[in-house]
């Protein structure tokens, strides 16, 4: 398995310094790179940017395909060298929420497989705790979409009240790419500083330092990458990074470019 990061993790710096960023995470050994969002940079710029730094695109954070965006996004795809599309869209509290949100899914993943692209939902917790047909939609959608696949949010598994080495072990032939986010669980009504609630609440640390079993679902999972991604943290950003490669690569064995 090869160490990726997912960009929204360094989304400040991303701002101020496009380029600059990706450069240091390429200098930390990162192998691969997730963006969520292209702060107007021309594609092909940064795929030369990016190849020249011995990088590759794992895949993209975007938003729900629809019949007159997706062959657009799709060429951007082509262009930054992935066949990963993933999404996070998060409806599912009622019965007719659900089922929209499941017809979304299965069209966006017909759309996408007629280019040769994957269609992945990222979770958080709702995917596990929203359940109006007594399922949740994380077990509904890939089970009944043949062309849907998981981008497994380890640390959001584990706050939605899932083991994420059992989601592991029954969903490996889905899980397209492994989102390796740890965090220590807390019990509180509110996760301040967020801008959404839950009633099980996640600390969010470097790889390792949690309860999210990193190591573990590494060693299970069948995907080729597993990408780091942290939405907060206590301390300098930087260091969470570079604590979370130093992990996955010393201690879980994936490939780096270090």
């Amino acid at each position: 398995m090869k160490t990726g990061l997912q960009l929204y993790t360094v989304r400040d710096y991303m701002e101020k310094d496009f380029f600059g960023t990706i450069k240091k995470v390429a200098e930390i050994g990162y192998k691969g790179v997730e963006f969520a969002g292209y702060y107007d940079k021309d594609l092909k710029e940064v795929r030369k940017f990016i190849d020249d730094l011995g990088l590759i695109c794992t895949s993209s954070h975007l938003g729900m395909p629809t019949k007159e965006n997706y062959n657009k996004v799709c060429d951007e795809l082509d262009i930054l060298g992935t066949k990963n599309w993933v999404i996070n869209y998060c409806n599912f509290d009622t019965t007719e929420h659900f089922m929209d949100t499941f017809e979304k899914f299965k069209a966006a993943s017909e759309l996408l497989a007629t280019r040769g692209i994957k269609c992945l939902i990222h979770n958080h917790w709702l995917e596990h705790t929203q359940k109006p047909f007594g399922k949740p939609f994380f077990e509904y959608g890939l089970e009944n979409i043949d062309n849907l696949y998981s981008q497994l949010d380890l640390a959001w598994t584990l706050v939605g009240g899932y083991d994420p080495e059992e989601r592991v072990k029954t969903y490996n032939d889905k899980i397209a790419l492994l989102h390796c986010k740890d965090c220590s669980l807390t019990e509180f009504e509110n996760w301040a500083g967020a801008s959404f609630v839950s009633t099980r609440v996640a600390h969010q640390v470097p790889n390792g330092q949690g309860d999210a079993k990193i190591k573990e679902c590494v060693a299970l999972a069948k995907s080729e990458w597993a990408i780091v991604e942290l939405d907060f943290y206590d301390g300098c950003m930087w260091e969470a990074v570079e604590k979370s490669y130093k992990y996955l690569a010393e201690v879980c064995g994936c490939e780096g470019n270090k």
